[in-house]
């Protein structure tokens, strides 16, 4: 992944997609949230089997183009509940969401 974006310097990309698995990981959350930062014009975004936390999720809903977003929701739960209402703002946006239930 860092080969493939450059160290995350990579600020052009339009879709983002990664399926992560715990035995051969992709990259860290540290450098998603990086690559993540540096590309706002990301329209598509796929994040499977990776425990998004809050801020992370709060970041991806400011993201101004977004339109599909695919996830595992039950990796990302949270005890607050603040998923859901994160998950209803991006869809008002207009964001579709996917959620992946088949893990690892």
């Amino acid at each position: 992944f860092m080969f493939l974006t450059k160290n995350t310097t990579v600020t052009c990309l339009r879709k983002l997609r990664i399926d992560d698995h715990q035995d051969m990981p992709v990259a860290s959350l540290n450098t998603i949230k990086k690559v993540i930062k540096l590309n706002r014009n990301l329209e598509e975004l796929t994040l499977v089997n990776m425990k998004l936390t809050i801020p992370v999720l709060q970041m991806i809903s400011n993201l101004p183009k977004l339109r599909f977003m695919k996830l595992s929701p039950d990796i990302c739960q949270d005890k607050e509940d603040k998923f859901s209402d994160i998950m209803e703002g991006l869809e008002k946006k207009g964001c579709e969401i996917q959620l992946h239930y088949d893990y690892f």
